[in-house]
């Protein structure tokens, strides 16, 4: 087992926090809090200034790529954009009494859908047919988006559903008379 060290260049306002079985990383669009499994604990944190350094075994190398995209993620947004398309098809979103986001959405079901937003993501309805999900956590934005466009299955004969913002709609040719 050879000992190997990474070196990443710190984003300015961005600070690291190694405490217990936790990494906290505080940036400037949030914070990611990363729990330490028994195979990251055996890494060695150096900070310094602008620089943190690894030194670790090379069997941990999935625990750096985690590492590097908590460190470049922490101070940028990653975005997703859903489409209404269909007539009546509209959203909107409230925060009910625990502060908690709500988005409802209103389609062609007798009740309206309603969803229940995590704390790390933030939905924005742009105009009554276009849903932003913006966060920093890369995986609970498309779980989001995801749980939303499954939602109600796409009619690939009228073009009504829910889609993602460059997703191609293929319509199929109805029957012929």
């Amino acid at each position: 087992m050879s000992n190997s060290t990474k070196t990443y260049q710190m984003i300015s306002n961005t600070k690291i926090v190694n405490h217990k079985n936790m990494l906290i990383v505080i940036g400037q669009k949030g914070r990611l809090i990363y729990h330490l499994n028994k195979t990251f604990q055996d890494i060695k944190l150096i900070l310094s200034n602008q620089t943190l350094k690894l030194n670790q075994n090379l069997e941990c190398l999935q625990n750096e790529k985690v590492l590097d995209s908590i460190l470049k993620n922490v101070n940028k947004y990653y975005f997703i954009k859903l489409n209404l398309s269909g007539i009546g098809f509209r959203s909107w979103v409230y925060f009910d009494s625990n502060k908690q986001q709500i988005l409802i959405i209103k389609i062609d079901l007798a009740k309206d859908l309603r969803f229940i937003i995590p704390k790390s993501v933030t939905v924005f309805c742009l105009n009554p047919t276009l849903i932003l999900i913006r966060g920093i956590k890369k995986d609970d934005v498309k779980a989001l988006a995801l749980k939303i466009k499954l939602a109600r299955k796409t009619d690939n004969y009228k073009g009504k559903g829910i889609f993602l913002e460059n997703e191609e709609k293929r319509l199929k040719i109805g029957k012929k008379i």
